[in-house]
């Protein structure tokens, strides 16, 4: 949620995209060091945070088929050929992004191209209207495909152009060398209705590298950008009585997160220790000890909850009441001078839980914060990997020996990983801060947050981020065009991912479309949780709960 970082952005301004390079390091199995709590209570800031703009309030469905592949004309020989194998292999991931000449943000019609993730990964890169990506290929140093609007050559350089037919399209090569060495090649495609162009970069082998480049472009079509069609799921914001527009459990305060202790109860938490409890009729204010923010709320049945923010606050429910587990710290008067936020909680059970957040100390250090539950006490997580601006966001606890948390540092994002003896340290691509971890079904592994950059003309500019764990690795994959970030993520039954924050989408199929919703003007969605009956259920900033509804 955007303010978990509130803390972390005073120290952090200016940051720009970067990945951790180096590969994953083990540290030494952490200590659990009890925390003495301090018994002073004094009102904290509020967390403050600009808004992004909201996407687009219309939609307007347009046909898909803008572009169909034709036939190679007589007399024309295809320097590629391209099989449908790429398009059904479980390894295929879409690549869509705005055209090479296109001056809109969020243009009618991008382009689409295949990749093999096993050849192939994703990249950023600067189009002219803000982040796009790139493919970069695993085995050949140095090869690599982005999108182009020209201006590469040198008066030292020798260009051929020649037509091509790649996949049924039409292309002109570029083919431009130096010394008699390749130095680049270009491809430009175009129909009736638009045109774009693509720059490869030979790398160390440049046959082989361009044969892969020329097996991703066969599969190049043009489709309607997704934010302008009909999505095949909407966020319907309804009351008791099935009433439209009617959705908004908290009208004095602003809400952070949310979760169901049972089928039919529920607990959401906001600014200013506001707690609301849903008891299979309404949703009531639930007076709880805080005054200040609380960011995270965790239940594993309905006796046993907890809820976490400013001030390193941790409440604990049992059946009736809150009771102070960590009391509240002013700023600076945390254990060793340092102030303290926790921004997630998970709990694999009433007696194994886990708390997450940063801390600052009187150096203005920014640094993560993680505690343990054991069932009576929490305690401070010791022998973390080593970071340098850091704080944690998120934690998803799987087993006792399988907890991951996530964040953000100057660097880009964090993800770390406790197998139950040590703590590792996965390189982060294509990701800034990170603020949502999630789990499908079939063992699946997502990651949410944003990517800042600032383009060659020093303009700062923002996208969503979601990663995904492939069993070795953290992979970023390719969104559609977007600003902001995402706050929250969630792996439905069915295998579809959903995803919300400045804009909502939803992955079915290794497809995304954008989420529409039933009213505008809610700011951004805060959380994402499934109900016990396998609904999905977003709660917005502004205090709208909406349903995920087909």
């Amino acid at each position: 949620m955007k303010a978990r970082l509130t803390l972390l952005l005073i120290v952090l301004a200016g940051l720009i995209t970067a990945c951790l390079n180096a590969a994953p390091t083990q540290s030494k199995a952490p200590n659990y060091t009890p925390l003495i709590p301090s018994s002073t209570r004094h009102p904290s800031l509020l967390p403050s945070w600009t808004s992004t703009p909201p996407g687009p309030t219309t939609r307007t469905p347009i046909p898909r088929s803008l572009a169909t592949r034709t036939a190679s004309p007589p007399g024309i020989t295809s320097t590629a050929s391209m099989t449908s194998s790429i398009l059904e292999d479980p390894f295929s991931l879409p690549w869509l992004d705005r055209l090479s000449f296109a001056s809109e943000s969020q243009p009618v019609t991008l382009f689409e191209l295949r990749y093999d993730s096993t050849r192939w990964r994703a990249g950023s890169a600067f189009s002219p209207v803000g982040l796009g990506y790139q493919l970069i290929h695993r085995s050949i140093p140095g090869c690599s495909l982005a999108p182009t609007t020209g201006g590469n050559t040198t008066p030292s350089m020798t260009v051929e152009s020649f037509e091509i037919i790649l996949g049924g399209l039409h292309f002109v090569r570029g083919r431009a060398e130096e010394n008699n060495a390749v130095v680049f090649v270009t491809y430009c495609a175009a129909d009736t209705q638009t045109a774009t162009c693509f720059i490869a970069n030979p790398g160390s082998d440049a046959t082989a590298c361009l044969v892969d480049v020329e097996t991703v472009l066969a599969t190049l079509a043009f489709v309607p950008n997704p934010v302008y069609t009909v999505s095949p799921y909407t966020w319907t914001c309804r009351d008791e009585q099935d009433n439209p527009g009617l959705c908004q459990i908290s009208y004095t305060l602003p809400l952070n997160a949310f979760t169901f202790s049972d089928t039919s109860e529920s607990w959401a938490v906001g600014d200013d220790g506001y707690i609301l409890h849903w008891d299979r009729a309404s949703w009531s204010q639930n007076d709880g000890p805080a005054t200040t923010a609380l960011y995270a709320v965790s239940f594993t049945d309905p006796a046993h909850g907890w809820a976490a923010g400013s001030g390193g606050l941790i409440l604990r429910w049992d059946g009736s009441d809150w009771l102070v587990d960590m009391p509240y710290s002013p700023p600076g008067q945390s254990p060793g001078g340092s102030t303290r936020t926790l921004y997630a909680l998970d709990f694999l059970s009433p007696g194994d839980g886990w708390a997450a957040g940063a801390y600052s100390d009187p150096g203005g250090h920014v640094l993560p914060l993680l505690l343990h539950w054991g069932g009576t006490v929490w305690q401070s997580v010791s022998g973390l990997p080593t970071c340098q601006a850091c704080g944690l966001n998120a934690v998803l606890a799987i087993s006792a020996q399988d907890v991951w948390v996530a964040g953000g540092s100057h660097l880009g994002g964090l993800l770390w990983h406790w197998d139950g003896a040590a703590w590792q340290d996965f390189p982060v691509s294509g990701a800034s801060w990170l603020y949502s971890l999630a789990s499908g079904s079939g063992g699946e592994l997502w990651a949410a947050g944003l990517e800042l950059g600032t383009s060659p003309e020093g303009v700062p500019t923002q996208r969503g981020a979601i990663l995904q764990w492939d069993g070795t690795a953290w992979e970023p994959l390719i969104l559609p065009p977007n600003s902001g970030g995402f706050y929250a993520v969630a792996a439905l039954p069915n295998g579809d991912l959903v995803v919300g924050g400045d804009v909502t989408l939803l992955r079915h199929e290794r497809a995304w479309a954008f989420i529409a919703t039933e009213i505008q003007g809610y700011g951004w969605i805060a959380d994402l949780e499934l109900a016990p009956d396998g609904s999905l259920y977003a709660l917005t900033r502004s205090g709208h709960l909406f349903k995920l509804t087909p």
